[in-house]
């Protein structure tokens, strides 16, 4: 199972022993940026992931293997996104038919 990004950002910051206030006032971006990145509900982009990997101490090999990561949940993301519209469509579908 791949491991998800925002799993390895919080325990990075952890480890770093930095608050997400402290953590976003260094990445110059909002707390709510850094809460939604740790709890999954967002995916960040590259721009961002470069920035807190260089923050967070991050090797140039552990930014590009994070940059694939977020890539392959952002795929992930839009494939459950699809399968959910899809499914959805074809209920009202259905209710209209009958």
């Amino acid at each position: 199972m791949r491991e998800r990004v925002y799993k390895i950002f919080k325990k990075k910051r952890l480890e770093a022993k930095l608050s997400q206030a402290k953590l976003a006032k260094l990445a110059r971006c909002k707390k709510s940026t850094i809460t939604n990145i740790e709890t999954g509900r967002c995916i960040p982009r590259e721009k961002t992931i470069c920035k807190l990997g260089k923050i967070l101490g991050f090797s140039q090999h552990e930014i590009i293997k994070y940059l694939e990561l977020a890539r392959y949940n952002r795929r992930d993301r839009d494939e459950i996104q699809m399968e959910y519209v899809v499914k959805s469509a074809e209920r009202i579908l259905k209710r209209h038919r009958q």
